[in-house]
């Protein structure tokens, strides 16, 4: 799996951004550990998310998924409005 790298992250925030019209921006994590554990390559190191945290901290508005749907029906939503949600399909 290819992981960017903290540019190419805030480009890609920013493009998906552009592309909603005042949305909210859901990224999808599957899992983090080692990527040599991982046989579908859906796995984002420890340190790769600490980075994308970091990256969202200071370019982004980080909510829980129920506070983006509360602002969205609300028509109070923030800019640059992310949530972070974790696929819970793998057994560990």
């Amino acid at each position: 799996m290819w992981i960017p790298g903290r540019k190419h992250f805030v480009r890609s925030l920013r493009w998906a951004r552009s592309r909603l019209g005042g949305g909210v921006v859901v990224l999808g994590y599957h899992r983090l550990g080692d990527r040599g554990d991982d046989p579908f390559d859906m796995c984002v190191a420890p340190n790769d998310f600490v980075e994308h945290l970091d990256v969202l901290g200071r370019h982004a508005r980080i909510l829980t998924l129920r506070e983006a749907a509360r602002a969205l029906v609300s028509g109070r939503l923030p800019r640059r409005a992310v949530v972070l949600t974790f696929d819970d399909g793998y057994e560990d």
